[in-house]
């Protein structure tokens, strides 16, 4: 036979015994574990598995830009003159000298709240944040 310790609804100990080891042990059907929750049926259910962060891609500029235009609504006379504009020269210069962007840049966010400010980046910072690409 199985038995628990259930605090607050939640499963906190196992013990496997022929034997209930002590008062404050009940008996638990044999596929309950510790983390388990008792529901309101007096069924013992496995706490739902947390959410993965995603993994996004990192993104040569060929593939940003794509992005840019695809979810950020850029056209690519947009992309030419915002790549023209003095205000973005940092940008893409970030663009030439590092193969590949990933979204978790801190720089990112600004640079895309930039274009969105002078007009280059119709569907703003967040489509594009949205958007982009999970392995």
């Amino acid at each position: 036979m199985r038995y628990a310790i259930i605090e607050a609804g939640e499963v906190i100990a196992i013990n496997q015994t022929s034997v209930a080891p002590a008062a404050e042990w009940i008996e638990v059907p044999d596929e309950t574990e510790v983390g388990w929750v008792k529901q309101p049926d007096g069924s013992y259910a496995a706490p739902p598995e947390p959410e993965k962060e995603p993994f996004y891609q990192k993104l040569d500029s060929a593939a940003l830009i794509t992005l840019l235009e695809a979810a950020g609504g850029m056209t690519p006379e947009m992309v030419v003159q915002c790549h023209q504009d003095p205000q973005m020269a940092y940008f893409w210069l970030l663009l030439q000298v590092t193969p590949h962007t990933s979204r978790d840049n801190p720089k990112l966010p600004a640079a895309l709240d930039a274009m969105a400010a002078l007009g280059y980046l119709p569907n703003g910072t967040q489509a594009v944040l949205d958007a982009w690409p999970v392995e």
